[in-house]
């Protein structure tokens, strides 16, 4: 009877035995699946994240560009350009790019020291959108340009500048001289005001490749760079 007994209660052991050893593995390949699909949820938001952080690159990685440069034959109106690109371009906000415009009214260069170059000078700030350079801000500054050489190189040293409002006239007098009057013709000229402009955003579009073939003023048509058009 002891030893029916012992048998019954060594099956009925290892019947426990065997049923604890089932649950122990169960529960651990839950607990593993459990582990990889927390694992694979991690690697799946880093993907994105990457891919996001890749997609925000490529949708900024368009155009492209340096500061301006002028890129003529002209060394003083490297010169100017610059001037107005570092001096009187702070004044604006920042946007694709600033392209300076000289109308140059008269120039003197007897005095290496002291060259004057008279003038209206613009300053204008562009959004490129698809092929065009949409403007959007800019101002015009009359006045005498005064630079100093060395050698082959220039330096503004000083602007006199014509000022606003009701003391245009007198100090546009004042400035230009007996050049006023060429002044004037050429301030109020918007043909030839046009013209220039074209000629120095033009230049920059080739120099710097920017793919742009029209700049457009706000309520404005388009107008066509002269981009490959000699």
């Amino acid at each position: 009877m002891k030893k029916k007994l012992a048998v019954i209660f060594s099956m009925v052991l290892s019947l426990s035995l065997m049923a604890g050893c089932g649950t122990k593995e169960e529960a651990t390949t839950e607990e593993e699946v459990t582990t990889e699909a927390v694992t694979e949820a991690e690697v799946t938001e880093e993907e994105e994240a990457v891919a996001t952080v890749a997609d925000a690159s490529d949708s900024d990685a368009q155009w492209t560009y340096g500061d301006y440069t002028y890129t003529g034959d002209d060394k003083m109106y490297e010169a100017i350009t610059a001037y107005i690109c570092d001096e009187l371009g702070k004044n604006y906000e920042a946007s694709d790019v600033g392209i300076p415009t000289i109308i140059e009214v008269s120039r003197d260069d007897s005095d290496p020291d002291d060259i004057k170059v008279w003038g209206d000078f613009w300053y204008e700030t562009y959004k490129l959108v698809g092929d065009t350079l949409e403007t959007q801000a800019g101002g015009s500054y009359p006045g005498c340009m005064h630079l100093k050489s060395n050698g082959d190189a220039y330096k503004v040293e000083s602007f006199d500048v014509v000022e606003d409002g009701s003391n245009f006239t007198e100090s546009a007098k004042e400035i230009f001289g007996e050049r006023y009057d060429a002044f004037m013709e050429a301030y109020s000229n918007d043909e030839v005001k046009n013209s220039k402009r074209i000629e120095f955003i033009s230049e920059f579009v080739s120099a710097y490749s920017v793919p742009a073939t029209k700049i457009k003023d706000y309520g404005w048509d388009p107008v066509d760079l002269t981009v490959g058009n000699d």
